[in-house]
This record gives C-alpha cells, structure tokens and sequence, in this order.
C-alpha cells in the first residue's frame, strides 16, 4: 500500500566524542594477512565488539554473501592490485560499510577503491583515535539509515526497490545495484521526503546525523552518482529533481511495506 511519507527524525549531535555502545554492540569483518589489524580494531570499538577475522578474498566474498556483519575493515595488501574491482564485487552483495586501510602516500589507489564502492579509505598509519572516529562515523550513519519509523524494510518506486535491512538497491530486473552506503542513505532520505523539496543542507543532516558534516556540495556529488545508477537519462532525470535554489525532490510515487 502507499503509505503517507513519514516525518524523518534527525537526531541532535551527541555530546560524547564516539558512541561506545553503537562500537562495541556491532559485527565486524576483518580482512587482514595477520591478527594485528583485529587487535587494533578491538582496541579501537572495545571487547565486547564482535570480530570475524579472514586472510583471503574467497572468505571475504562468502562472509560477505552471509549479511551476517555490520562493517568490512580490510588491508588493501591483502586485496592487492585488484582492490577497486574487489570493492566493486562486494557493493554487488551488500551496501555494508567498508573500509580499507592504504598506504598514505597512494592516492590513485585510494581514489579508485571510493569510486568503486569503500566508504572510506584510511592511511594504515592512523592512529586508535582517528580509527575509532571513522569507524563510529560510519556505524552512526548506517543506524540512522536503517531505522525509519514506521519500522517497514523495504522501499519502493517504479520498479525499483531498496530493502533498508540488508542495505540493498535491487533494479526493475531483479539485479542488485552497485551502491556505496552514502548513496544508499541520500536515496533512503530522498525517498522518506518524497514529494518534499530538501536542501543540501537538510540532506546532510539526514544522513549524518551527530558526526562531523562533509561539505554541502558533497550532496551534488552523490546525487550524480544516484543519477547514473538509476535513472534512464541522467541528463534529463525523471525521480531525482533538481529545483533551483532549493535542493532536490523525489518524484516519484513511493511505497513502503
């Protein structure tokens, strides 16, 4: 049935740094050729945190198949020359946050693994402060877009559809769609407002909500991606609008259920 658009509830800043209980109540996945990257993750989201720890790509992609996870943190050397197209395999199973840690001084590697699908690439010199604040960055953004307040997980708009519990944008044709999660929550907030003109500003909020904010016009970028990926023409986009000084609005009729 098509449901009134629900009020989305945007949540003030914390007053803590990082939520500790979001940290360490949540399933990671650790790619890595040893144990030392586990025991700085633990470290970084505490004891209580549940850790799942693989050495190769084909246990990667199987763990990844399973949903069972809330975050993949891996080393680019175990992903190797093939880093971009790994992230890409694995936007093709779920729309869990990943991220990879690289050498700092790579940044052609750090620019194709974001464009292929990491949500974010962190230099594996950083120390446990900035770890733990990405890692709760991203946790923070992913519980924010997965709770909408009617509780229903899947979304839907001619003939697409976007199951909010496994993080998934699934096309007319049945076929998962590459999706990075910033993608993932701007289409989950447009789709919540449909029908509603939402500023960059508004948008930014929705989607990170209590964390340091990026820049507004990061929105554009992520809106051009959206466009690409779902729309027939980009160019001349039928859901995802632009009004002029206003920001962008979902046009399309939307259901949840």
């Amino acid at each position: 049935m098509t449901a009134a658009t629900p009020a989305c509830r945007v949540r003030p800043p914390r007053e803590e740094n990082v939520p500790s209980g979001l940290l360490s109540a949540a399933s990671y996945l650790i790619v890595a050729h040893d144990r030392m990257l586990a025991v700085r993750i633990k470290a970084a989201v505490g004891d209580a945190a549940r850790l799942t720890v693989v050495q190769d790509i084909a246990a990667l992609l199987a763990q990844s198949a399973s949903r069972r996870h809330d975050m993949v943190i891996g080393q680019s050397a175990v992903f190797g020359a093939g880093s971009p197209a790994i992230c890409a395999e694995l936007r093709l199973l779920n729309s869990v946050p990943l991220i990879l840690l690289v050498d700092p001084d790579d940044v052609a590697l750090r620019i194709a693994c974001l464009n292929a699908g990491a949500d974010d690439c962190i230099p594996d010199t950083a120390g446990p402060q900035e770890l733990t604040a990405r890692i709760a960055s991203l946790l923070r953004r992913a519980s924010y877009a997965i709770s909408p307040p009617d509780r229903r997980d899947m979304i839907c708009f001619d003939g697409w559809s976007i199951d909010t519990r496994h993080r998934l944008l699934i096309n007319p044709g049945g076929g998962i769609v590459t999706i990075t999660a910033a993608e993932f929550d701007l289409l989950v907030a447009l789709c919540r407002n449909a029908g509603k003109v939402q500023s960059r500003e508004q948008l930014l909020a929705l989607m990170f909500a209590g964390v340091a904010k990026p820049v507004v016009r990061s929105i554009d970028v992520h809106i051009n991606r959206l466009r690409n990926k779902i729309e027939k023409d980009p160019h001349h986009p039928q859901y995802l609008k632009t009004v002029r000084l206003g920001g962008y609005l979902m046009t399309a009729k939307v259901v949840f259920t």
